[in-house]
C-alpha cells in the first residue's frame, strides 16, 4: 500500500514502522502546534493506525478516515461528536456519526473513526455543545488508504439565560397554575413551577437554545409557547389564555335574596363579596334583579364571605368555598327592621 500527501497514509508503512515521520507532520499540517498535542496525537494515530489494520485488510476497496478534535487551546476535546457528510452535485448527504472515544486508556482516548468508507468527496462536522468549528474540510476518500484529519474548534464561552412571564386570561392573571418548561422536540419537562402572585413564573440558569413554555390545570393543557433562549439573555414571555379557558380554573356562585316572611324577592338588593383570595380581581358588589337573583362569575377559587343587605332589612352574612368549575348557590332571607 502507499502513503500519500494530504494527511493520507498507507497501511503498509505504519507496519514498516516508517509512520513516524508523518505523524509528526499531520499535526502541524493541520494547524496543531504545541509540542504536548503533537506528542499525544502522534501516539494515539500510531496505536489506531495498528488496532485498525486487521478491519482495513478486510476490506482494502474502502478506505478508513480517523482523527482528533482539538481546541483554541489544542487540547484535545472529547465531549463531542463527529459527522462525516458526503458531497455530491446535489448537495451533502449525511454518512454516519461517530463518537469520539472519551476513554482512559491511551489507545482509545480523543480519536474518531469511520471504517471502510466508500472512495469519493466528503466533509467532517463536529456537533458538540459549546464548540464552533472553525473551518470545514474537505475530504477526498481512495480505496485502500488511511485519511488522518485534525479538527479544529473553538470553545465559546456560554452564559446562562433565564425565561420569566406572567399568565393572564385578558387582564387578569392567574395563580396556582402549573408552567413547565421542555427543550425543543422533547416530551419530558426540564423544570416545572407554578404561577404565584400576580400570576408569575421564572425559569433560570438556562443553557442558550430552543424551549417551549406549556402551561397546564391537572393535566389540562391551556397554552404552548415557543421561547429562543440567548446566552447571557432574559427572555419575558407573556401568556395569555383564551376566555373560553376561564371555566376551567373559575367558579361561579349565584342565587336569590327573599324576605324571611313573606318568602318574596328583594327587588334592588345588594349583594357584597366582603372577602376573597389575594388572586381575586373582579367586581366586588351587584345588584339583585327584580326576581332579587344575583350572579358572581368566574371566581378565583377559594373561600369568600359574601353579604346581601337591602333598605329596611338586616344584613346577612354567608361564607362559601368556591371550587374550580363549580357552581354554588346560596339563598339570602333578610329579616325586615323593627320598626321605632
Amino acid at each position: 500500500m502507499r502513503c500519500g500527501g494530504g494527511g493520507g497514509c498507507g497501511a503498509g508503512s505504519v507496519v514498516a514502522g516508517r509512520a513516524e515521520g508523518w505523524l509528526r507532520q499531520a499535526p502541524e499540517a493541520a494547524g496543531i502546534s504545541a509540542e504536548v498535542t503533537l506528542r499525544r496525537v502522534a501516539m494515539r494515530a500510531a496505536v489506531n493506525l495498528f488496532l485498525l489494520l486487521p478491519a482495513f485488510l478486510l476490506a482494502q476497496e474502502n478506505g478508513v478516515v480517523f482523527g482528533v478534535v482539538v481546541d483554541q487551546h489544542d487540547e484535545l476535546v472529547l465531549e463531542c461528536r463527529v459527522r462525516l457528510l458526503k458531497l455530491s452535485e446535489t448537495g451533502e448527504e449525511a454518512v454516519e456519526e461517530v463518537a469520539v472515544r472519551g476513554c482512559h486508556s491511551i489507545p482509545c482516548d480523543g480519536v474518531f473513526t469511520f471504517l471502510d468508507v466508500p472512495a469519493g468527496n466528503y466533509s467532517l462536522v463536529v456537533v458538540g455543545k459549546h464548540l464552533r468549528q472553525l473551518e470545514k474540510p474537505k475530504l477526498t476518500v481512495e480505496a485502500g488508504r488511511f485519511l488522518f484529519v485534525a479538527l479544529r474548534v473553538k470553545r465559546v464561552e456560554v452564559r446562562p439565560g433565564a425565561i420569566r412571564g406572567t399568565v393572564l386570561i385578558g387582564r387578569e392573571s392567574v395563580e396556582g397554575l402549573a408552567v413547565q418548561l421542555l427543550r425543543e422536540g422533547s416530551k419530558e419537562p426540564l423544570a416545572s413551577t407554578a404561577t404565584g402572585r400576580g400570576g408569575r413564573y421564572e425559569f433560570t440558569n438556562l443553557e442558550p437554545g430552543r424551549y417551549v413554555v406549556v402551561v397546564r390545570h391537572k393535566g389540562v393543557r391551556l397554552a404552548r409557547e415557543d421561547v429562543v433562549v440567548k446566552s447571557g439573555r432574559t427572555v419575558s414571555k407573556s401568556i395569555r389564555l383564551p376566555k373560553s379557558k376561564m371555566e376551567w380554573l373559575r367558579g361561579r356562585v349565584y342565587g336569590e335574596v327573599r324576605d324571611s316572611r313573606t318568602r318574596r324577592p328583594i327587588r334592588r338588593a345588594r349583594v357584597r363579596i366582603e372577602k376573597a383570595p389575594k388572586n381575586f380581581r373582579g367586581k366586588t358588589s351587584v345588584t339583585c334583579d327584580s326576581e332579587g337573583k344575583f350572579d358572581f362569575g368566574y371566581l378565583p377559587p377559594g373561600r369568600y364571605i359574601i353579604s346581601a343587605s337591602a333598605f329596611g332589612y338586616k344584613k346577612e352574612t354567608k361564607t362559601v368555598r368556591v371550587r374550580e368549575r363549580a357552581r354554588h348557590r346560596l339563598s339570602f332571607s333578610l329579616k325586615p327592621r323593627k320598626r321605632r
